[in-house]
């Protein structure tokens, strides 16, 4: 009896241990089961979020072209809206805006005719004024045209024609921007 005793207490202990001994194998492999099961769902996770972060990315990239194309043309519209308010406001300001074809034009024994509305007619005649004592033999004609637009001027010289208007002018700065753009 105390052998079988002693069997009985081995048989038990050999049970426990393993009872225990698989407790914890099941224990470890069912960890790195459950593990790897995360890392695949983890992984599948974060492709989907890099194709949804791309979507995104693409989504506003088309938006800002988009908006850009219209802020642009809101630029446009603005400054022409703030430069024919400042020609209302003062006329003088047409000799600014000319200035660079006036630096152009500005040479001895060349006759310029320009026109332009009434209102601008003083202001333009004192800029030509001021060329001629700079330039002896220029010769020039400042003539009123009702009929062009009110924020447009006409030069003519021996050498070229040019047409000053507001809006043609600040839509085609645009469209070189556009084409700079483009090809920056």
């Amino acid at each position: 009896e105390e052998v079988i005793g002693r069997a009985n207490a081995e048989a038990e202990r050999i049970r426990e241990e393993a009872r225990s001994q698989g407790y914890d194998d099941g224990h470890q492999a069912g960890y790195q089961d459950g593990y790897q099961a995360g890392l695949n769902i983890a992984q599948k996770v974060i492709e989907q979020e890099k194709g949804n972060l791309e979507q995104a990315n693409d989504d506003c990239l088309r938006f800002a072209r988009e908006k850009e194309a219209e802020m642009r043309k809101f630029a446009v519209r603005l400054a022409e809206i703030l430069v024919r308010k400042q020609l209302d406001i003062d006329a003088s300001t047409v000799t600014s805006i000319l200035a660079p074809v006036f630096m152009e034009l500005e040479k001895p024994d060349e006759m310029i005719i320009v026109r332009a509305n009434a209102r601008y007619k003083e202001p333009l005649t004192n800029r030509m004024e001021k060329m001629h004592q700079e330039v002896p033999n220029l010769r020039y004609s400042v003539l009123e045209d009702e009929g062009l637009d009110p924020y447009t001027v006409k030069i003519e010289s021996n050498e070229s024609f040019i047409t000053v208007d507001v809006k043609e002018d600040l839509e085609k700065f645009l469209k070189s921007l556009d084409e700079e753009k483009q090809n920056g």
